[in-house]
């Protein structure tokens, strides 16, 4: 497998580990590519845009272990949204955990463009789609009944509670499922909303993990 702007022929179980030191540019497209370690040897490029540094902000490595070591029992044959998806790597790690099929919502053009290359790159296109669309459009647009929905917007991100009370009070997510908000420590959520209630809440640093569901975790 040969990316562009890479120096030699990269395998899958070659660009496993830590972010690079040496990420590279895809000049056509303006995006920078670096390494990303996931579950299992299985590994995304993902991207960075080149004009606004700093608006892509994946889950830290510790972080997405600890999350995924809760949810466990929750993944196998979901449906799953990942919002602000960013690199995609909280939809990845559930696709390699056993989830159905993940749909991934990216409001920068460059970054989603990338996400799905990466995805075709790591054969997951079959079971992915991704939309352009912000978070706020997205829960209105999109079909009904995910089994499990991931939240990781900015830390300054404005609307964090009212998007958790329209997605909690709609059909987006079933009554069974659950709402997965990665947010800033400072950051309260209610801990009830539309029928959901605040199953696990825990604090890793600076970010804090917030996962709704009908109880019974």
């Amino acid at each position: 497998m040969r990316f562009k702007g890479y120096p030699r022929t990269v395998r899958r179980d070659q660009i496993v580990g830590s972010v690079a030191h040496n990420p590279f540019w895809d000049r056509a497209s303006g995006v920078r590519y670096m390494k990303l370690r996931l579950r299992n040897g299985e590994a995304a490029l993902v991207s960075r845009t080149k004009d606004k540094p700093g608006t892509l902000r994946p889950t830290a490595s510790r972080v997405r272990l600890a999350l995924f070591s809760i949810i466990a029992s929750h993944l196998v044959g979901a449906r799953v949204l990942d919002l602000f998806a960013g690199s995609g790597a909280l939809g990845i790690e559930a696709l390699e955990r056993g989830s159905a099929s993940v749909d991934f919502v990216e409001r920068s053009r460059k970054i989603a463009a990338a996400l799905t290359a990466n995805l075709f790159r790591l054969g997951l296109g079959d079971r992915t789609r991704v939309f352009t669309l912000r978070a706020e459009k997205a829960i209105e647009k999109l079909d009904d009944g995910y089994d499990l929905i991931f939240m990781d917007p900015p830390y300054n991100y404005q609307e964090l509670t009212g998007l958790v009370e329209k997605i909690t009070a709609g059909p987006l997510i079933r009554r069974t499922g659950h709402l997965v908000v990665e947010h800033f420590k400072g950051r309260v959520l209610p801990e009830e909303v539309g029928g959901f209630s605040v199953e696990k809440a825990r604090r890793y640093g600076d970010t804090a993990i917030t996962i709704y569901g009908p109880g019974g975790f």
